[in-house]
């Protein structure tokens, strides 16, 4: 059974070398979605990346997290995934989970596409036997048969990304994380990508998919979290988010 529980969960982000003095300076430079948080004790800035998220995620649940840049979308797939610990609060996961952000951890650069498909395999937790019943699937999709025994410092930049999306993607998962629909180069293997993913999701207990585009995202949703300065601002239907986004645009536009 897959769950996903998040209660009254905080994730801070210290900003290390930033005194309180240096806020000012510090934010006129940079963009910050979260908010700032002032330590005076201890001279400490840090940005609440998730503020007190309280989340009940069931079989079944097909979510799209939206919002602004810096609004906490990467943050909570990550805490989800087990990169990140909550600062305080409680979370409590069950089932298998399949994280689609960082498709290229693990992989050796000296080492041949091939050998790349267990070593990235073997990190994932799938079985020897089980990577090697999917290597042909695998570099299939991948479209680089010719190259798949080069070392992949061989590789252009979108051979890459076709080979860690392909290696990814081919093992099931109960809850399946994605952040922003891959964009993976020539237009046939973007609308592949987009197809696998699909198909990945339906079959999926749980699945979570992070995406600035809240059109393209609702292919794979039934359910939105907007989410807002780490916070949880609407969390419905996704026709119902939507809605509730277009009219906030709306009055904004007329202030």
């Amino acid at each position: 059974m897959a769950h996903l529980k998040l209660k009254n969960v905080t994730l801070d982000y210290p900003l290390y070398g930033v005194r309180g003095n240096d806020l000012r300076q510090t934010l006129v430079k940079t963009l910050v979605g979260g908010m700032i948080k002032l330590d005076n004790e201890k001279a400490r800035v840090s940005i609440k990346a998730l503020d007190d998220v309280s989340l009940d995620i069931h079989e079944g649940d097909q979510i799209l997290l939206v919002g602004h840049n810096g609004a906490g979308k990467s943050t909570l797939l990550k805490l989800l995934a087990g990169v990140y610990k909550p600062v305080s609060g409680t979370f409590d996961r069950e089932g298998r989970v399949l994280s689609i952000f960082d498709i290229f951890y693990g992989m050796v650069y000296e080492a041949s596409g091939r050998d790349n498909i267990l070593i990235r395999a073997a990190l994932m937790g799938i079985p020897l036997a089980q990577a090697r019943a999917k290597m042909d699937e695998i570099i299939d999709f991948s479209g680089i048969e010719k190259y798949i025994d080069m070392p992949i410092y061989s590789y252009s930049a979108g051979m890459l990304v076709r080979l860690g999306f392909s290696i990814t993607t081919a093992f099931d998962a109960d809850i399946i994380l994605i952040d922003e629909v891959i964009n993976a180069g020539d237009a046939s293997f973007v609308v592949k990508a987009q197809n696998r993913l699909k198909a990945l999701s339906e079959r999926a207990a749980i699945t979570v998919v992070a995406s600035h585009s809240i059109d393209l995202g609702a292919e794979f949703a039934s359910k939105a979290l907007w989410l807002e300065h780490g916070r949880i601002k609407s969390y419905a239907p996704i026709e119902d988010v939507i809605a509730q986004m277009k009219q906030e645009e709306g009055n904004q536009s007329h202030e």
